[in-house]
């Protein structure tokens, strides 16, 4: 039978997955000076959660894409990279990284080691370095967030405040300011890993990171998604035309390769692209960077979406590998081997929207009048686009910006509007394979063409992608899909509720701040591994206890940012440290402090039990109940489900079960929560089937289908007595270990096919 879920997955709300420092380790850094090396092999120096194994040898080379990390002689700009992990259930995972360059000396080495030795008489040494000063070597370290979610902005704003907040701390005349550098580290790496959640629909979450506001986007139930700056470049840099013909490529499923010598600009262009197939999904497998080793890949049969790096692969050895893959080169904006099955009419619907949007963003409002641009609205028929554009003009630049790219969005949205409609009419039911099947036939002949049009082929094609027939598998699934999305959407535009750009309030959630360095100093020493061996765990003991003597001294620092006169160094440099080596370096303080916590002990790390959690419990107000109490349930399962406070949890969701109407806004999430749950304990499914309303329904349906939906999800419904009194068995089935079915339940009556309705 057709499942009720295409997927029922674990309940996911974690906005970092993990956190790592890649470069050269100490090890290898004294022996590339021992052998006089300029460049080394990569290596994850940490990762947290400690014991995680997040990132692979593969993604590090995606990183460093010529497989070894040079040393320089003067430091480069820090810059962005980002790439994209698919893997073989078809899940993307997200690499977000700033590479920033370190220098390093033979006394930072000697004392990122517990048994100094002094590099300068090391006989075996080519080059030694009797002055320091002169001694000027560069080494580039990555630090990277590893997440599941599609948030670009948000990750970018993340690394670059708190490499900004670390280096102010490091420039600072403060003695030992090493130590409240590292210690800043551990204590935001402690807020991003097990406080920070990814808000529910219609709340922003905001954070800080050393006094400036991280601010999770809100991502509304309904309506166009979450503004994201990537589509802002694409329309910079790329011409329309460009542009439309490789949305057209991806909407086709055909092989799209995307050329840039800036690495980080391949993945933002990929994902802008990716965005404006809204309503649908890129369904198959992305390389936003493609190494040098890898090139075969561009020959796959699959189509894979491929991002090349200009200085490694030019485009005639691209066209080489996959002679009919069209080519973006961004650097040069020229568009390679194109072929349109697009009509002139579409394109021009298409190209008129962009061209007004850009004028009004870009051009000023004096010079508008002069060029009469503003007569381009005449050839749009969309008020409520024209209306919304308009706003461009008197707008905020802050706004202006958000407005835009809805606009973008709103653009190719509208082709699928204009073009699919309501396509789920051409589904028909096979009561024989019990399951639906779309016309592909009957929607064609109901495409509108001019007389001259070409939109058939286009069509036909598009019926048979596999982006398209990936989003045909939502229907009649009860989840939060793009395609729940997109008829939501075509309902609020019948009813006059549809806004392009969304300016309703939303609830808004602030964290201030995270663990203090006392309770993090106290958890360190609280929970230090004892299985490890004498020598580390003196030097673990040594180091606690050094840096909370130093952070004594520095109160009025944590509560002010300043510090008194007495603490202050001038006109020092301290030669022993760098930002993440040195004696107090992130590397040697992390590694050595939190790198022999069991994952288990470090969600401890965290102030969602002792602050987070009470002040929502506090907050009474009816007019944000709803918004307080999903909060709650984000944070009860954010960990591992056999952590969960499971009476606490469903106490949760019982609340929330009175709200029918927004209900319908998180029930895949609770699905999932329900699924686990009687996963993890038998005993509570007597107590889940007791529930009234939307969630006693889902979980009674899904205790019938043996807890997994894709087995047979899509069933028969009885009366709500029978169809209780059937779950009852079936839960004591679980409970005893007997086979009862369905089938063998006394239910009298015949049952007949029903869609599963809230």
């Amino acid at each position: 039978m057709e499942a009720l879920f295409t997927e029922l997955q674990k309940p996911y709300t974690q906005l970092v997955d993990s956190i790592s420092v890649l470069g050269l380790s100490i090890k290898n850094l004294r022996d590339i000076l021992i052998e006089s090396k300029t460049s080394g092999y990569p290596e994850i120096i940490f990762q947290l959660p400690p014991g995680s194994d997040v990132l692979k040898q593969s993604q590090m080379e995606m990183i460093f894409t010529e497989g070894e990390i040079f040393l320089e002689t003067s430091p480069k700009t820090p810059k962005f990279f980002s790439t994209t992990v698919t893997n073989a259930y078809g899940e993307f995972t997200h690499l977000h990284c700033l590479i920033t360059y370190q220098r390093i000396t033979p006394s930072i080495i000697n004392w990122s080691k517990d048994r100094v030795s002094n590099l300068k008489f090391i006989k075996d040494l080519k080059n030694p370095y009797p002055n320091e000063e002169s001694f000027s070597l560069y080494v580039p370290i990555a630090l990277c967030l590893v997440t599941n979610s599609g948030y670009i902005d948000v990750f970018r704003d993340i690394l670059m405040t708190l490499n900004s907040f670390l280096e102010c701390i490091k420039n600072t005349n403060i003695k030992v300011n090493s130590i409240v550098a590292s210690v800043e580290f551990m204590r935001t790496a402690c807020l991003l890993l097990n406080d920070l959640i990814i808000p529910p629909y219609n709340i922003e979450l905001i954070s800080k990171i050393g006094g400036c506001n991280i601010r999770i986007p809100v991502e509304v139930s309904s309506g166009l998604l979450h503004t994201e700056k990537c589509i802002a470049v694409l329309l910079d840099l790329i011409d329309i035309r460009n542009i439309i013909e490789l949305w057209e490529c991806l909407l086709l499923n055909k092989h799209a390769f995307i050329r840039s010598c800036n690495e980080y600009l391949l993945y933002l262009i990929l994902e802008a692209v990716k965005e404006l197939l809204f309503p649908l999904k890129w369904s198959l497998y992305i390389v936003p960077v493609l190494g040098p080793k890898l090139i075969e890949y561009m020959s796959s049969p699959v189509p894979i979406l491929i991002g090349i790096n200009s200085a490694q692969v030019s485009v005639e050895a691209a066209l080489k590998e996959n002679p009919s893959a069209v080519i973006l080169d961004i650097d040069s904006n020229i568009l390679y081997n194109s072929s349109s099955s697009l009509c002139d009419c579409q394109t021009s619907v298409i190209s008129k929207k962009l061209q007004l949007v850009k004028a009004y963003y870009y051009v000023k409002r004096d010079r508008l009048s002069a060029y009469r641009m503003n007569s381009l609205e005449n050839n749009i028929d969309d008020e409520e686009f024209i209306r919304t554009a308009k706003t461009l003009l008197t707008t905020s630049l802050e706004d202006k910006e958000k407005i835009f790219i809805a606009l973008i969005r709103h653009i190719f949205l509208d082709f699928f509007i204009r073009g699919l409609g309501k396509f789920n009419v051409f589904f028909t039911y096979d009561s024989f394979e019990e399951r639906f099947e779309f016309s592909n036939e009957k929607f064609l002949q109901s495409i509108k063409k001019c007389s001259h049009c070409k939109m058939e082929k286009f069509w036909k094609e598009f019926v048979e992608s596999s982006t398209f027939q990936y989003f045909l598998q939502y229907e009649g699934k009860c989840d939060d899909s793009y395609y729940r999305r997109y008829f939501r959407i075509l309902t609020n535009m019948k009813n006059g509720d549809y806004e392009i750009s969304d300016t309703k309030p939303s609830y808004v959630f602030n964290i201030e701040k995270g663990i203090s360095p006392r309770q993090l100093m106290n958890l360190i020493k609280k929970n230090k591994n004892k299985s490890i061996g004498s020598f580390l765990s003196d030097s673990i003991s040594f180091l606690t206890l050094e840096i909370v003597n130093h952070l004594k001294f520095y109160k009025d620092y944590y509560k002010n940012g300043e510090v008194t006169g007495e603490y202050l160094i001038l006109d020092e440099v301290c030669e022993t440290y760098s930002l993440y080596y040195g004696k107090y370096g992130i590397i040697r303080v992390v590694s050595l402090l939190l790198g022999h916590i069991s994952p288990e002990k470090f969600i401890e790390f965290s102030i969602t039990n002792d602050t987070i959690l009470p002040r929502l419990a506090c907050q009474i107000n009816p007019l944000t109940f709803w918004e307080t109490s999903i909060l709650q349930l984000y944070y009860l399962i954010k960990n591992k489900p056999f952590t969960w406070d499971l009476p606490r949890i469903l106490g949760v969701i019982r609340i929330l079960n009175d709200n029918d109407a927004k209900m319908l806004m998180v029930y895949q999430l609770i699905s999932g929560i329900l699924n686990e749950i009687m996963n993890i304990n038998t005993d509570m499914i007597s107590e889940i089937i007791q529930f009234k309303g939307k969630v006693g329904n889902l979980a009674r349906l899904l205790i019938m289908q043996g807890c997994t939906p894709l087995n047979k999800a899509r069933c028969e419904f009885f009366g709500p007595e029978e169809l209780k009194i059937e779950a009852e068995l079936i839960g004591e089935s679980k409970k005893q270990g007997k086979k009862i079915t369905p089938v063998n339940a006394n239910v009298k009556g015949k049952r007949k096919f029903s869609l599963f309705k809230w």
